[in-house]
């Protein structure tokens, strides 16, 4: 503190202040030399000062924009939010136009026959895996799912991949499965087969009068049954496309607007608040918008409700004690060696 009041008495202060017409460079030169200035500012000074009341008014607008978030959220549960939701996607929008070729059918996912090598372990490593996706399959899936799937100006799976063939009969057996394959070998329809015959079993069976899993009432946070976690925004949205194909013309259960909905960072919150508001069944959600949602106060949405729980695209835990490189390329010769 001594030497900075001996510089603000002695007017060093002024020697920071660019003189008239100095040049471009001259300017850049000050306004270094004043980001310097202010790093080294000791807390109390003006320069300190005036960080904390900008940190500060950052603060108060983060948690301004929260609280009207957090509004819109109930208001839309209570059915009152104004907020509309987005129309469902068409079948030609997910699908595409499935009728202008025969050929396009042989181009099918489906093609793919079971020949990788596939290694299983488990109590249950001797249940069969399926061949294909045919009438025996399609009695352990809902309608509307198999529809989807198999249909012509659908989906058009016929084969199974190895990783569908043997995890599905898994899953839905009620067995908790890990899986791992390359990518492009169809893991998010192996798992999300099971998934949504699963949630949709569940439904089935609840009372239509009983509250929808998914659907808000008052000041009850979001309650979906599954959640199906991913590390980024665009698995999160692939996720999502794959879930409206196969749930496209599925019934609602117990209230709730839509089958599934992504959350992730990145875009305003009030469009995602709004489908959360109107009750879903399935979150599709990245881990940092999972916590914002799960931690605001009060809580946006609860887990308390959710029985099936999918990790897609989960990475090997970094080893306690990593290699720490000792050698650099030679040709940054500053870099010691």
């Amino acid at each position: 503190m001594a030497l900075w009041s001996v510089a603000a008495r002695t007017g060093w202060l002024r020697t920071l202040q660019p003189r008239k017409g100095a040049s471009a460079s001259a300017a850049r030169g000050f306004a270094a030399d004043w980001d310097k200035f202010v790093d080294r500012a000791p807390r109390g000074t003006p320069a300190a000062q005036s960080k904390a009341t900008k940190r500060a008014r950052q603060a108060a607008g983060a948690e301004k924009k929260q609280r009207a978030e957090n509004d819109f959220f109930w208001s839309c549960a209570r059915g009152q939010g104004g907020g509309s939701l987005p129309p469902m996607a068409s079948a030609a929008e997910l699908f595409g136009d499935r009728r202008e070729s025969a050929s396009a059918s042989a181009s099918a996912p489906a093609a793919k026959k079971p020949t990788a090598e596939v290694k299983r372990a488990g109590p249950a490593a001797d249940l069969p895996a399926i061949s294909e996706f045919g009438d025996e399959f399609g009695a352990l899936v809902p309608d509307f799912v198999f529809k989807n799937l198999v249909g012509q100006d659908r989906m058009r799976y016929r084969q199974p991949s190895p990783v569908q063939a043997h995890t599905v009969p898994l899953a839905l057996a009620g067995h908790d499965v890990l899986a791992s394959a390359e990518t492009g070998s169809g893991k998010t329809v192996a798992f999300l087969l099971p998934l949504i015959a699963s949630v949709a079993k569940r439904r089935q069976g609840e009372a239509a009068a009983a509250p929808a899993a998914g659907k808000n009432r008052g000041r009850q946070p979001a309650t979906p049954a599954a959640l199906v976690l991913a590390p980024t925004r665009e698995l999160a949205q692939q996720i999502q496309r794959e879930v409206e194909k196969l749930t496209f013309g599925a019934p609602a259960y117990g209230g709730a607007a839509r089958w599934s909905a992504a959350f992730y960072g990145g875009v305003k919150a009030r469009s995602q608040l709004a489908d959360l508001a109107a009750g879903v069944e399935i979150v599709v959600a990245t881990p940092g918008r999972l916590a914002d949602l799960l931690y605001r106060s009060p809580p946006l949405l609860s887990l308390a409700k959710c029985e099936f729980l999918v990790l897609d695209e989960v990475t090997p835990p970094t080893p306690p004690n990593p290699p720490i490189p000792t050698t650099y390329p030679t040709s940054r010769p500053h870099r010691p060696r």
